[in-house]
């Protein structure tokens, strides 16, 4: 399950815009928020399973500390682009590249304190070690130059030897423009847009007060008349989950039968097997093959049973890389 912290500079309202997110009914600081598919409630309508289980992600508050943010796998940073006075000079943009600054510097802290313990063993390093001082050696300057981590080029095995420093610049950033309940202010949201540019970190702008008492409403019908009031489509926590995924350029493929139907979400280009990994280690394991049908077959023949009978599902090898929106039925042997 994706891991996403809600954080952002103090007054910018970070904790009315994770109760936007998690809703009124959440106690605490964390929620489960399911992505939303109507593809899997299509999928569940044909077989009324037991128990439908959608893409689920965790969203928690959490204050702009190290600590707290190495948790997550993403980070949802809120940005105050509304004065409290009317001689208050804000500038958005200013308080992002601030708050960048803040995670570049604590990456670097981190790559220096082990650069430094890793000097101290040289000539008695092991090869992962030595492996692990080149790679911190390329990494520096570039944080030194005030580049994030991510987008720093690693090969599976290398990034498997980084892992455990769950750098903050290597995480994913979705900056959300918290405005007034007048509405969006232009020159606020160009100044964030333009500093997040360099980094190709999406903005969204809103209002989190007003997010946070749509929320509140109990019917879909009263939330989607107040979105519609001030201009609004879809609530805060949608578009949020639309565009992180979007971001990482994730896709969903299902699981059908009729004690669980599911979604599962993977990165667009993974193959068969290690999408197998994601229901359950032993299916990658032990993977055999796929069989596999596109959710237009299965909606259009009825079910998956009927794509199998009638020869349209495929079986497809472990290479095979799943596309959005297949169904799949996974062969193993353990």
């Amino acid at each position: 399950m994706l891991t996403v912290a809600v954080t952002g500079p103090a007054l910018a309202g970070t904790s009315t815009l994770f109760r936007a997110i998690a809703g009124p009914a959440v106690a605490g600081d964390r929620a489960v928020v399911a992505l939303p598919d109507p593809r899997l409630a299509a999928l569940s309508a044909l077989y009324s399973p037991k128990k439908t289980t959608p893409v689920q992600t965790c969203f928690f508050e959490a204050k702009a500390v190290p600590a707290a943010l190495q948790e997550a796998d993403a980070l949802c940073v809120t940005i105050r682009c509304f004065s409290f006075t009317d001689d208050e000079k804000l500038d958005a943009g200013a308080t992002l590249r601030g708050l960048v600054q803040d995670l570049l510097l604590e990456d670097q802290k981190r790559v220096e304190n082990r650069l430094e313990r890793l000097r101290k063993q040289k000539g008695n390093r092991s090869p992962a070690e030595e492996r692990e001082w080149q790679l911190l050696e390329q990494l520096l300057p570039r944080l030194e130059q005030e580049q994030p981590v991510r987008g720093f080029e690693l090969s599976a095995d290398d990034a498997k030897l980084l892992r455990g420093y769950r750098f903050l610049t290597a995480k994913p950033l979705i900056i959300v423009g918290n405005h007034h309940e007048r509405g969006i202010d232009a020159a606020q949201a160009a100044q964030l847009a333009a500093a997040a540019q360099p980094y190709g970190w999406p903005v969204i702008d809103l209002c989190a007060t007003i997010e946070a008492e749509v929320a509140a409403l109990d019917s879909e019908a009263e939330k989607k008349e107040f979105l519609a009031s001030y201009g609004g489509a879809d609530p805060v926590r949608d578009r949020l989950l639309r565009t992180l995924y979007d971001y990482l350029e994730a896709i969903c493929f299902f699981t059908v039968g009729p004690d669980e139907v599911r979604g599962w979400s993977i990165r667009r280009g993974t193959n068969a097997k290690c999408a197998a990994g994601e229901i359950h280690s032993d299916l990658e394991r032990g993977f055999i093959r796929a069989e596999v049908a596109a959710y237009d077959t299965v909606i259009a023949e009825k079910s998956f049973e009927a794509c199998q009978k009638g020869k349209k599902s495929r079986q497809e090898p472990a290479g095979y890389i799943v596309r959005d929106g297949d169904i799949m039925e996974i062969k193993f042997n353990v």
